[in-house]
């Protein structure tokens, strides 16, 4: 449920700036979109210009597909120790 409501925030970042036709993607052309998408949805955190890059760059890559947007959090791997630290070591 996370991830559909993350995915659809993004697409309406992504979507106002392919609406926009911006030609480059600087910060001086993407901050205000983004701050009108913002304002838009409620947005209490939008994303700094570097991220809408980033989405944007996945976005196009994947042949404008909205699933390049979908958050990977579950595939970031193990964050849990695989050994003891404070194991005593065997002697033979």
């Amino acid at each position: 449920m996370i991830q559909k409501i993350e995915l659809q925030r993004r697409i309406s970042y992504v979507e106002a700036t392919q609406a926009a036709r911006v030609g480059k993607r600087t910060k001086e052309t993407l901050k205000p979109i983004i701050e009108k998408v913002s304002s838009l949805i409620a947005d209490r955190e939008p994303p700094s210009t570097e991220t809408l890059c980033r989405w944007l760059r996945f976005y196009d890559e994947a042949g404008r597909d909205a699933r390049a947007l979908v958050p990977a959090t579950k595939a970031r791997g193990n964050r849990k120790r695989r050994f003891l630290v404070d194991a005593p070591k065997k002697v033979i």
